[in-house]
């Protein structure tokens, strides 16, 4: 039964100077709305009570991470259709 990314609820109502840290379900609940749910960074940032910004450093830092220091092409493909499936990229 899959569950629902609108039922976790992330508590953080008061902003901080220091935000933090993404922790392994936040950014479980980020991949699942970028691949599953085709939200806009702007609703995930509003879900998960981060800043557009921080959205876009997370899905960066995870996507490095994925490639695992190959650069060559098909594996940056490879990553990008893993993380952005609906968005095949055309020569």
């Amino acid at each position: 039964m899959p569950s629902s990314t609108r039922s976790i609820n992330v508590k953080r109502t008061v902003k901080q100077t220091r935000p933090e840290k993404w922790t392994q379900l936040e950014e479980r609940v980020l991949i699942k709305m970028t691949r599953h749910l085709g939200l806009s960074e702007e609703e995930i940032a509003r879900s998960l009570c981060r800043s557009v910004p921080a959205v876009r450093y997370r899905l960066s830092k995870i996507f490095h991470e994925h490639l695992d220091g190959r650069t060559d092409a098909d594996s940056i493909q490879e990553v990008s259709d893993w993380i952005l499936p609906e968005h095949h990229y055309t020569n």
